[in-house]
């Protein structure tokens, strides 16, 4: 009797490891639809079979420390999907695709995927047509028991964004700043920005609130100049992907100059100025042009002003000097400025030449020591009362008369 309580307490104790087993299992399959393993267990050896932990498959299911996550990827590049599990090892993975919502169909390796069998799975070349494709994975461990992922992890596949400029063109004067707006057909796109041409300008790579290029730039040189800008579009994690680029070309103008060349500073009453103005520069549309405002010593007559004059203008006024007993040189100032009218930019810089205007002299002129025609020789004397000091003398003789050179 006492052999038959210990051979009840054997096989009560079998049952309910098949059962418990066995109910374990039909629960998995409820559950996860997936299909159970049953061992039976003969009552001889049972101590032996449960010491090996091969029988001993009621175990944790793994554990997913990270899921699946979204990925987003240009067109023809690589895409990964991974997840870190643990478990009994060894574990096993099974990665499944979701590619319209019509339901799972497992992956194996082929010329789209690879690793499929392995924690990280690999999209060699990602095309537009896999957009929204979902992924999941079952990690299944020694025993069987199995976990499917609960993150349905998507794919975003980014099709170049269009970027769009504008404007595509600009002009601007010197020193102003630039405002070249950037869109694209995809929201959310941003922008890297490179520059062609035009660095020497001030022309770099910043963009101001992600949206705008908002650069002074400055044109020291006497002709019209440009930078150019290539936009290309990023992926919102700052991932350049190959779209369709937008160039931008912005024009500086430079400032409006004048060079003035005064044919002679100092010039005799009554005789006129040559003042030539011209300009160097060339503009993206016009020329320069310049006005002209002279200020003139009391006692001169004869000075002009004027406006939008062109290129290669010369000043040619007739100055008199009205001063006498006593006269005296006087000054004419010519401040001319260049003007870029066609463009709206700022005038350039004021250039002043002064033109010094000696007056007509005054003078006695005195005859001595003259008798008759013929006779006897005479001395003829011209003082100079005012003007400059230096004067130049010219004797006519209209009856060819002897004259001494030293008189």
């Amino acid at each position: 009797m006492k052999k038959s309580k210990h051979l009840f307490c054997f096989f009560t104790f079998v049952f309910i490891i098949i059962f418990s087993s066995y109910s374990l299992c039909n629960i998995e399959y409820n559950k996860e639809c997936m299909p159970c393993e049953y061992h039976l267990i003969e009552p001889g050896n049972l101590l032996n079979q449960l010491d090996n932990s091969n029988i001993v498959n009621i175990q944790n299911k793994p554990v997913i420390l990270s899921q699946p996550k979204d990925t987003s990827v240009c067109i023809g590049e690589k895409a990964i999907f991974y997840v870190i599990a643990e478990g009994v090892e060894p574990l096993s993975y099974l990665w499944e695709v979701s590619e319209r919502g019509t339901g799972w169909l497992p992956i194996e390796d082929n010329d789209i995927y690879e690793n499929s069998e392995t924690d990280s799975l690999i999209i060699k070349a990602v095309s537009l047509s896999m957009n929204k494709f979902k992924y999941r994975v079952t990690i299944t461990d020694k025993f069987g028991n199995f976990r499917i992922s609960n993150a349905q992890a998507t794919l975003y596949v980014i099709n170049g964004a269009i970027v769009i400029a504008s404007p595509q063109t600009d002009t601007i004067c010197n020193g102003e700043t630039t405002n070249i707006n950037l869109a694209s057909d995809i929201p959310g796109t941003k922008f890297m920005v490179e520059v062609l041409r035009g660095e020497i300008y001030g022309a770099n790579t910043s963009i101001a609130n992600d949206t705008t290029i908002q650069q002074v730039l400055t044109n020291n040189t006497p002709y019209a100049d440009y930078a150019s800008y290539k936009i290309s579009p990023l992926l919102a994690s700052g991932k350049l992907c190959e779209g369709i680029a937008d160039t931008v070309i912005v024009w500086i103008n430079p400032t409006p100059s004048v060079q003035v060349s005064v044919f002679k500073d100092t010039i005799c009453n009554d005789t006129y100025t040559e003042i030539s103005l011209t300009s160097e520069n060339i503009l993206t549309s016009g020329e320069v042009t310049f006005n002209y405002i002279s200020y003139a010593d009391a006692g001169i007559s004869g000075n002009s002003s004027a406006t939008n004059i062109t290129n290669g203008f010369i000043i040619a006024d007739t100055l008199h000097n009205s001063t006498h007993l006593p006269a005296y040189p006087l000054t004419v100032h010519y401040s001319i400025t260049p003007q870029a009218l066609s463009l709206g930019c700022n005038d350039g810089q004021t250039i002043t030449d002064s033109i010094v205007i000696h007056p007509t002299p005054d003078i006695d002129f005195d005859v001595t020591n003259v008798l008759c025609y013929s006779e006897s020789n005479g001395i003829a004397t011209v003082n100079a009362k005012n003007g400059v000091n230096i004067f130049s003398y010219e004797w006519n003789d209209p009856l060819n008369q002897k004259v001494l050179p030293q008189i």
